[in-house]
């Protein structure tokens, strides 16, 4: 259902989503780092890079969200069954707020007692804003009327207005700075991909 749409950001987006010959590299963040001497440079990484395996798969349909599915930390992902290309951005928001040493204890429906502090849902929604924000995909593609369990228009609201809900658990985990809204660091902006 998607997967018209998927290639259209994957084209329109080479800065977090990088074309090669298979659609599991995709999901490759641009990471930006001040220099010495001021100057701002950027690299692109793959998915193995940054820690994040991704990998497009043939997917049964009862998958809790359609054509996605973290499993043992990988995100796997049907083209043909997506329901927006944003919901790889939030379940990678999942695998990314989780700490390193449980993202393989991620799968299917995330659980409890995988669920470590400042890891959870709230993060990984304020982890796929930022992650939206730098490829320039406009919220309601992102917030999109079928995900959120209808309270997508609540979240595209606040966070067009700056009310960044889940950026606190993002500065504890060391993704993002604090800030004034508008400066050069501070979220959206983050200052790695990862939780460590």
């Amino acid at each position: 259902m998607a997967a018209p749409k998927l290639l259209e950001w994957l084209e329109r987006a080479p800065t977090l989503f990088r074309q090669t010959k298979s659609p599991a590299a995709y999901f490759a963040p641009r990471l930006c780092a001040a220099s010495a001497s001021g100057k701002t440079r950027c690299h692109q990484t793959s998915p193995l890079q940054i820690g994040i395996d991704t990998r497009a798969v043939q997917l049964p349909a009862d998958c809790f969200l359609p054509g996605v599915k973290i499993h043992a930390g990988a995100l796997k992902f049907d083209a043909r069954q997506l329901l927006a290309v944003s919901d790889l951005l939030h379940e990678a928001g999942h695998i990314a707020v989780t700490p390193k040493s449980y993202r393989t204890q991620l799968g299917g429906q995330l659980s409890a007692e995988v669920q470590q502090p400042h890891g959870g849902e709230i993060e990984a929604i304020a982890w796929s804003f930022a992650a939206a924000q730098h490829i320039g995909m406009p919220l309601d593609e992102l917030f999109h009327p079928l995900g959120y369990r209808g309270f997508a228009s609540g979240l595209a609201f606040n966070f067009s207005v700056g009310v960044y809900p889940g950026v606190h658990g993002l500065i504890c985990a060391g993704l993002a700075m604090p800030g004034p809204l508008g400066s050069s660091s501070s979220y959206p902006k983050l200052i790695q991909w990862l939780r460590d």
